[in-house]
Parts: C-alpha cells; structure tokens; sequence
C-alpha cells in the first residue's frame, strides 16, 4: 500500500509540477514581480497538500507565534527538499539567496 501511495503522490508531483512550470513560463513574463511570488508559490503548497493526502504526511509547526512580523531571515538546515517547499509559502513573502558556485553545476 506504502508503494501505491508513494507512486501516486510522485506522478501528481511531476504532472503538476510540469503543469506550474509551463503555465509560469507563460504567464509570470506578464506579471508584476508581487502576482509572479504569488503564482509561483501556489504549486509548493499544492505539492504540500498532495504529500498529505497520499501519504498521510502531516506537518506541524512549533513556535509559530515566536516569528516576528517586522522582516527577519530563515536559514533552512536542508535536511530534505521539504523545507523548501514549505519555507516557499510559509513565510510569505520570501526571497531566495543562493551561493554563486551553484549556478555552475552541469545538470545535463
């Protein structure tokens, strides 16, 4: 059964996240920066909702009311591809900072 869920949740994850690639590369050269975070930011949480529905994962934030409303940075441990996602539309609005040597890793 764990196997069954497991695939079903990868094929929602790769079909939508074809889906939300493409309407993005369509849509977001239209938007203004604030309504392409917005669009972007729909499909983790999606991905988030599938994952729970398929696998029964649920998550559970501790400490919530300890975030500060004025502007603060999140330094993700990684320990996963998750905390991306959830980090993506938890602390809306976010920008992502990344190392310079990243953009020269081959992905082909």
């Amino acid at each position: 059964m764990i196997y069954i869920r497991s695939l079903s949740f990868y094929f929602f994850y790769v079909v939508s996240g074809f889906l939300a690639g493409l309407i993005g590369c369509l849509v977001c050269p239209f938007l203004n920066i604030a309504n392409r975070i917005k669009l972007l930011s729909t499909w983790p949480r999606f991905s988030n909702w599938i994952l729970y529905k398929t696998c029964k994962v649920e998550m559970v934030v501790e400490g919530e009311e300890n975030i500060p409303q004025a502007p603060f940075v999140v330094i993700p441990n990684h320990q996963g591809q998750w905390e991306t996602f959830f980090c993506q539309y938890f602390f809306f609005p976010i920008t992502t900072l990344l190392k310079r040597e990243l953009l020269f890793i081959p992905f082909w």
